[in-house]
């Protein structure tokens, strides 16, 4: 999963084969040396052009900063819960993704959570988790296009889990693969590891716990073990005004200006209405990817 992925998915050429890595170096029949003295001519103009892009695009993106650098909205949350509470028996996590961007002012990063990707249920498999990354990746091509953002700013913002034994609270070896796969590709200061703590979904029904644990990379740390990934108390869930239609998802999906931070002090996490969402049995039209592929009309 690489940034050379991103740039040039093999699925936009019809002549291409789709191999999931496209020869980036100069094939035979190119012009090589136009080409470079064309880029040189070009260079300046181009690095300038792209700095006046990415004013633009992080003054559209820039939220409300009374909702904290690091957020993730409810809707984003409750498929991560109804997901695990659909296969309590078994191990499940997802992709999280959203917006991000840094303040030029502060050097800070943001990152909003807006939605969250539900991929297996089954054994981990990690070729079918790189097939259902490029579709993704392919898709948010698509939104970044439609909504006239960068690729960089609309992205995977990090991993989600929940283990197969309520009693267990120990980081996901699978969703910590796949963390540490994303972070060769992104910093570290914009990538999260999230855990749905079973035991404590009960309590998130009753709207007293959000039954989320959040990790980060800190001081250097290792993605490829378990013990570098430490928590973090600033990850705070957001509401969505604008309502995430079909039709409206692009817009809805980059649309940071909506989020408003739950009354967690006077509410708890009553704002959730989880209750409400399992009450009407909101986790049978919860589909992940393993669904999909045994029946391709659920759609993930």
């Amino acid at each position: 999963m690489s940034d050379e992925e991103e740039q040039h998915n093999p699925r936009d050429e019809e002549d291409t084969p789709e191999y999931a890595n496209a020869p980036t170096h100069p094939m035979p029949g190119d012009d090589d040396d136009d080409d470079e003295v064309e880029e040189n001519e070009q260079g300046d103009t181009k690095e300038t052009e792209e700095e006046e892009d990415d004013k633009e695009v992080v003054s559209k993106l820039a939220g409300n900063k009374e909702c904290g650098k690091r957020t993730c909205s409810v809707i984003a949350h409750n498929k991560m819960v109804l997901h695990a509470l659909k296969h309590l028996s078994s191990a499940v996590f997802g992709l999280l993704i959203g917006v991000t961007y840094k303040e030029e002012s502060s050097s800070s990063t943001y990152m909003h959570i807006m939605d969250a990707i539900p991929l297996q249920h089954t054994c981990f498999s990690a070729m079918l988790i790189e097939v259902a990354f490029l579709q993704i990746q392919e898709w948010l091509n698509r939104v970044c296009k439609s909504t006239n953002t960068l690729s960089k700013n609309v992205r995977v913002l990090g991993v989600y889990f929940a283990n197969n034994h309520a009693d267990d609270v120990d980081k996901n070896t699978s969703a910590v693969i796949i963390a540490s796969q994303l972070m060769k590709q992104y910093s570290r200061s914009s990538l999260l590891l999230c855990q749905v703590v079973s035991e404590r979904i009960n309590m998130a029904y009753h709207g007293e716990d959000s039954a989320l644990d959040w990790y980060m990379l800190r001081n250097n740390g290792n993605a490829e073990h378990k013990k570098d990934w430490r928590d973090v108390e600033d990850v705070y869930i957001v509401q969505c005004t604008q309502k995430a239609t079909l039709k409206d998802y692009p817009d809805w999906l980059v649309n940071t200006k909506q989020l408003k931070a739950l009354d967690v002090a006077n509410q708890k996490f009553k704002q959730l209405n989880l209750a409400q969402m399992v009450q009407s049995n909101g986790e049978e039209k919860i589909y992940d990817f393993d669904d999909h592929l045994d029946d391709q009309s659920k759609d993930w």
